[in-house]
């Protein structure tokens, strides 16, 4: 965690223990999510020195069983998810 500390552009970094599957195939134990402005910044950090030999490092520690997603976030209060619901 301390390379990725160090990724240029990096706005925020989150880690969760999973503590359960309830649905699908896949098993995760960790999520260690990393936050950027844009995908520009993602591939300039991935790209970058830091970037390379965090990877090598994420790599060796996990012995290759590691998973790398990209997602876009979006999300909104759910009160707002309520108001959109079926009236009874």
């Amino acid at each position: 965690m301390h390379l990725s500390a160090q990724l240029p552009g990096l706005r925020y970094e989150t880690n969760g223990e999973v503590m359960t599957k309830v649905f699908g195939r896949q098993s995760f134990k960790t999520i260690h999510e990393l936050y950027f402005d844009s995908m520009n910044d993602i591939q300039m950090a991935l790209r970058s020195p830091i970037g390379q030999k965090a990877g090598q490092v994420l790599q060796a520690i996990t012995e290759n069983r590691v998973t790398l997603l990209i997602a876009d976030h979006t999300g909104d209060d759910v009160t707002n998810f309520n108001s959109l619901a079926p009236q009874s």
